[in-house]
Parts: structure tokens; sequence; C-alpha cells
């Protein structure tokens, strides 16, 4: 499950880790899951998602999953947002004018913990950094989503887990997306007991996903910074997230994941990862045109950064991890936190990413060196790789 921006920006170099080969004989099932779904990263996402169920086969029903090869991974991809388009702040959504009324309690509490600015922010371009709102928000849509009589993709998606759970096999959740945003952040926390609860509305009990399921996810602290909010925009938008504040969010974060005894019972890994800085910006080349705060929208495709490429490679450990060690902790309700140290020349072996066990990194040194150089000949503009291969013409590569 990819959550939020950075979570987009995580499965696309999942994505790219299936094309290289790296899981293969395995059906994957991934849910992209974003408040914003205009959001330029989520475009993106779909993008590369296309291009690669299609290089496997232009027919859904052919695709399958393969063994040493490129694309090897049958994907099944599935997405869910929140619906914010008619009631799009938090009181409209909680109805705050009837609920003061009706039960001015509730209202007194949600008046408690959030600022009037909170309460009236507009909903669709995420929970900007606000994690108090965003867990209770996100929780909420998926319920309501399990309860609708509709069909929709997060209902889908957690039949197949429902099957999976039900039909004695071990399923292995695993969740992207960072720690110090909104979405992402307000996320992590929540969604093992979300999904259970949404399962079991589903399945009218039936379905014991938190008994049944393996969870692991990123702890993706702060890598990144962008542009101030001036004070016109902040009074415009009513909350903007700052990146200035993202590494505090971080540390406050880490500290949460550390001491929260639910999320130790429902976790049985994280991955903890992160820059030693926030000196990057994801909108560099866009620099010159921008002249506002990109909130989301359309407008906000980040470029990517090695350490998504991490967060992915995090995901295959977990694929790998032995399922009895999985199993121990899940019984004696304990985490593993698991980390990468990298040299203080601050270069990245192929190791870095996926170990040394069995020679592994070499085998993904090797498939990620064939995938450029297959990248190259396809895109080569004088001439027609694939083609030429499909009319055996092409012999040999000089």
């Amino acid at each position: 499950m990819g959550i939020g921006g950075t979570g987009m920006r995580c499965i696309e170099s999942l994505i790219h880790l299936c094309a290289m080969g790296m899981f293969d004989d395995t059906e994957i099932h991934l849910l992209a899951l974003d408040t914003d779904k205009n959001n330029g990263n989520f475009s993106r996402l779909k993008e590369v998602k296309e291009a690669y169920v299609n290089a496997k086969n232009l027919d859904k029903a052919n695709r399958t999953s393969l063994t040493d090869t490129f694309f090897s991974a049958d994907i099944k991809y599935y997405e869910f947002s929140p619906n914010y388009e008619k009631k799009s702040t938090f009181n409209d959504v909680f109805n705050y004018g009837n609920t003061k009324y009706n039960n001015p309690e509730e209202a007194d509490l949600a008046d408690l913990v959030l600022t009037d600015n909170v309460e009236n922010f507009n909903l669709r371009h995420g929970y900007r950094a606000q994690t108090h709102l965003g867990s209770m928000m996100m929780y909420h849509s998926i319920i309501e989503a399990a309860r609708s009589r509709m069909d929709n993709e997060l209902k889908q998606f957690l039949q197949v887990l429902i099957q999976a759970c039900n039909g004695g096999s071990d399923p292995k959740v695993f969740i992207l997306g960072s720690v110090f945003g909104g979405t992402g952040a307000s996320s992590i926390p929540i969604i093992p007991q979300a999904i259970s609860e949404a399962a079991s509305i589903m399945s009218n009990g039936a379905a014991n996903i938190l008994g049944r399921a393996y969870f692991a996810s990123t702890l993706l602290t702060a890598y990144f910074s962008f542009k101030a909010p001036s004070a016109e925009e902040l009074k415009d938008q009513k909350v903007i997230a700052t990146s200035d504040k993202f590494a505090l969010n971080s540390q406050v974060a880490m500290m949460f994941y550390d001491d929260d005894t639910t999320v130790k019972n429902t976790y049985q890994r994280f991955y903890m990862m992160g820059t030693d800085g926030q000196g990057w910006d994801p909108m560099v080349r866009e620099k010159d045109k921008i002249t506002k705060t990109i909130t989301g929208g359309g407008e906000q495709k980040n470029d990517s950064h090695y350490i998504e490429l991490l967060a992915a490679s995090a995901a295959l450990d977990f694929y790998n991890c032995d399922i009895a060690h999985l199993k121990e902790n899940k019984s004696a309700g304990e985490t593993d936190y698991v980390y990468r140290a990298v040299d203080g020349s601050g270069r990245f072996e192929f190791k870095d990413f996926v170990g040394n066990k069995d020679n592994y990194d070499k085998d993904f040194a090797k498939k990620f060196g064939m995938l450029i150089a297959f990248s190259f000949l396809c895109n080569d503009p004088d001439i027609d790789f694939v083609e030429s291969v499909r009319c055996n013409k092409q012999k040999e590569i000089t």
C-alpha cells in the first residue's frame, strides 16, 4: 500500500523493481491511497503502472507472473481516495452545525483538539501535516467505503486480502509512506486496524485480518524542502504544511513509533530511513515557473529520490522475510526496527539496497544494469529494437 504523495513515488520505485525482475513468480496487489486524487504524482504513478501491465500483455486475462525475465511480477492495481468533492472540510464531513445543536459535547471535543483553521481548510489536497485530524478522517473514510453498497477498488483489494487470510495463507501487508507530512503520516498508525475493521464489516465478522496478516511499514523521515508560503497564501488556504517543521514532525513521529503499544502490537517490522538533511528540492526543475506554494493537485509532480527506491527495497526485504520470525514477533507482540547505515562517503552500493546474503546484491546489480541497457535500446531513436527482435532480425547487440 502506498499512502500520500511520498507513498505514490515509492510505489513507482516498487514497479521499477518489478520491471527489473526482482519479484519473480509473484502476484502483487498494489493499493494507492491518497486524498488528493488529482495529484500529479498520483497521475504519474498510473502512467507507470499502465506501461508496466501493458508491457506484460495488452489483454488483462493473459497477464501472469513469470520467472527469470523482466516484468516478472503480476501486478494487480487498485486505488482509493476519500470523497471530499461535496464535503471538503472537517466541519462539512462532521456536520458541525447540526452536531453542535444535537450533540454539543461532541462539538466541544472537536473544538478542544482542533483549531478553527484546521476544522475549515480544504481536505482535497490532503491533511497538510495535521495528523491528529488525518488519522480520524482516513479511518472514517475506509470504514464508510466498506459499508457502502457501491463497489469500489478498496473493497476489491480487501476482498483479496480476506480470501488470502481465510484460505490459510500468510499474507504480508507493506505500507509505503512518510512520517513527516499529512496523509501518509496520518494513515500509517491506523491502517492495520482500519482495514481489519473494514474487512470484518464486509465479511459479517468472518475475517480476522489483524490475526492472520503480517504488517510492516517504512518510517520515512524528512528528506526534502520547498518554498515557504506567504502570509497571503496562509490566510487564503488556512493551513499549509511547511517544510521547516518536517524535521520536528519526524522526531516526534519516531518517538511515537518507539513507544506506542498499539502500534507495536499490530506491526511486525518497521524500516527506519531518512537523509542527513533537507537540502533537496523535489521541484527544482520547475523552480522558475513556480510563483506560489503548491499544496497539491496536478501541479504537484515531485521528482524521484533515491530514498524512494530504498523504501521499495524495504518492501522487497519484507516479502523475503522468514515467516517463522514474523509469527514469533506477532505472538509476542514484538516489532523489529530495521535500518541501513551508509558509510561516511555517502556512496551507495547495491548491497545497501538489498543486502549481500547469498550474493543477492550481485543479482540486483545484474538486473538493474540489464534493465538500464534494455531501456536504452528500446529508446534508441535510430532503431526499433523491439520490432527487430519480434521479426527475428536482431541477432546480437554490438
